[in-house]
């Protein structure tokens, strides 16, 4: 909120929000709307009577739902295609752990609910060993990941993750301890799609980084100088951009 209001006091033309707090929206929109400043949030969504609240409050993001049905249908594509390596045990049940990000971020919990039900309505059995918040960190996960390997060891068949960076921490600790399992990320990363395509990941989900990134400031730059949005931007219920999601499989792996 500070920011915000220094921002409007410097008369700045928009601003570009990053939350902390997804709750906390309603404060910014209010004084934006006072101060006449366009706003133009991501990667935390605020609720969406905040987004309405005032006018030009815009929204740029994926849609986590599809990000998570998304991962869970490169789950099912890698069972169907190689079910004798992912499923080691070979008892039609992929025992699995999560990676899960910040708590209560909103992708937190949609991508880890969605996926879990993506993967069970496709017809393939799940048994959970364990769940973790890793703060979508790296080298957390790799601790995390770790310690479920010493406690669990070759049990561990499948390894969610909430994003990349908490993949490749839970790929490191694999590698280190010289253990397999199937981990699949979320987001798309540089890292990450080079991770893929060495081997490492399974799978990730593309979620347009660089497209989103245009769109926020697509949508900032048009309202600053009082322009119209851009005609090619696509809005969905007149105040979001939505960006399209793919999953991203080195079918080789299999």
């Amino acid at each position: 909120y500070d920011q915000v209001e220094q921002y409007a006091a410097l008369g700045y033309d928009a601003v570009c929000v990053n939350l902390v707090d997804r709750t906390n929206a309603s404060s910014m929109v209010d004084l934006a709307q006072s101060e006449e400043v366009p706003l133009v949030f991501f990667n935390r969504e605020p609720v969406r009577e905040d987004i309405l609240r005032g006018e030009n409050v815009y929204y740029v993001g994926t849609d986590a739902r599809e990000t998570a049905r998304m991962q869970g249908e490169a789950v099912l594509q890698s069972y169907a295609a190689a079910a004798e390596k992912i499923d080691k045990n070979g008892d039609g049940i992929l025992q699995y752990v999560m990676l899960e990000g910040e708590m209560g971020h909103q992708d937190t919990i949609l991508r880890s609910d969605y996926v879990i039900q993506t993967i069970e309505d496709g017809g393939v059995k799940l048994q959970k060993l364990d769940a973790e918040t890793a703060d979508w960190m790296r080298s957390r996960a790799d601790a995390i990941m770790e310690q479920w390997i010493a406690e669990m060891g070759d049990e561990i068949e499948l390894v969610l993750c909430n994003n990349d960076d908490m993949a490749l921490g839970a790929a490191d600790a694999l590698k280190r301890k010289n253990f397999t399992a199937a981990v699949f990320g979320i987001d798309g990363t540089p890292a990450g799609l080079e991770a893929l395509e060495q081997k490492i990941l399974w799978a990730t989900v593309d979620c347009g980084a660089k497209e989103q990134g245009k769109a926020v400031f697509g949508i900032a730059s048009a309202l600053g100088m009082g322009k119209e949005l851009p005609k090619e931007m696509e809005l969905t219920d007149g105040r979001y951009v939505r960006v399209p999601v793919r999953a991203r499989i080195h079918e080789s792996i299999f």
